[in-house]
């Protein structure tokens, strides 16, 4: 009677253990069937994102056909030549084989070549230079924002155009991006854009990005994949994917002065600027009586 009680709470408990890990496997799976997915490689939003996409689609695919494979001679191996009852004579006893040795190395070489020839055209192909038509974008990583600079797009006294955190590239245009860092390594990541690039110190690294024309009017996020000191989680920025002519009016606009607030939050946030942000960051503004100062 002990006993089948026992037994019940071991069975009650052997329930309870499968029945926690099927609730979290479920949880992993419903977590994953989201569609929103503003920060994922898989939701590509460019050629070069595009470009990515498909080779993970390739090698992923190959993967599961090498698993299909393996697993299936696995489980035909341990089926067909289990232990079964009655039967006490000891298997045939083999030292090695030539044929299955030569065959099992030749097949992961011969895999591993059909993966590294589309794997070394995408890469060679997201680092060639941008040609033709396209956008430069100087790219400079601090801890812990981003600087962004335009240096096609110049002001009246020459300076390029320069914006914080927020990068505005216009629809089914190439832009090149030139980045360095003028402290420590940071990683440039926008995974819908693009694939993830470091940004080092005293050296330039490259990348393209050429969002498609349906990505108009929709902001990407980004942030620094690399581990870069406190503020690191908060080192994000937006890029802007705006129309060819949106993109021209947001540049017009952005090159005008700002007019000081005099009121409200905005003067308010005005006086903060001048007091503390201004040992980093200048703007160049219209005062009440019309003049136009640069703070900074």
């Amino acid at each position: 009677m002990i006993q089948t009680a026992g037994n019940n709470a071991v069975r009650r408990r052997s329930v309870l253990r499968y029945a926690f890990l099927a609730m979290a496997l479920a949880a992993v799976f419903l977590a994953s069937c989201s569609s929103d997915l503003p920060q994922s490689s898989l939701n590509p939003k460019s050629v070069e994102a595009e470009s990515i996409d498909k080779l993970w689609d390739f090698i992923f695919w190959l993967g599961i056909g090498v698993f299909v494979v393996v697993g299936s001679a696995l489980a035909f191996a341990i089926v067909r030549f289990r232990k079964r009852p009655g039967n006490e004579e000891e298997p045939k006893q083999v030292h090695g084989n030539t044929r299955l040795e030569i065959a099992w190395s030749i097949i992961p070489v011969v895999l591993l070549v059909i993966i590294a020839v589309p794997t070394l055209t995408t890469l060679f192909d997201l680092r060639s230079p941008a040609e033709g038509d396209f956008l430069r974008v100087d790219v400079i990583g601090h801890q812990w924002w981003w600087e962004f600079q335009y240096p096609d797009i110049l002001d009246e006294d020459g300076r390029p155009l320069t914006t914080a955190n927020e990068i505005h590239i216009p629809a089914g245009m190439t832009t090149e991006l030139t980045m360095t860092s003028v402290d420590v390594i940071h990683s440039f990541w926008v995974p819908s854009l693009a694939g993830k690039r470091d940004v080092v110190p005293g050296r330039e690294t490259v990348m393209k990005i050429t969002p498609d024309p349906d990505v108009a009017g929709q902001m990407v996020p980004g942030q620094c994949a690399e581990y870069c000191g406190l503020a690191h989680a908060d080192m994000r920025f937006r890029v802007f994917v705006d129309s060819e002519a949106d993109f021209e009016t947001w540049a017009a606009g952005q090159l005008e002065p700002s007019p000081v607030p005099t009121s409200g939050a905005a003067a308010a946030g005005y006086e903060t600027y001048t007091q503390f942000c201004t040992t980093c960051h200048e703007a160049k503004v219209v005062a009440a009586d019309g003049s136009v100062e640069v703070i900074g």
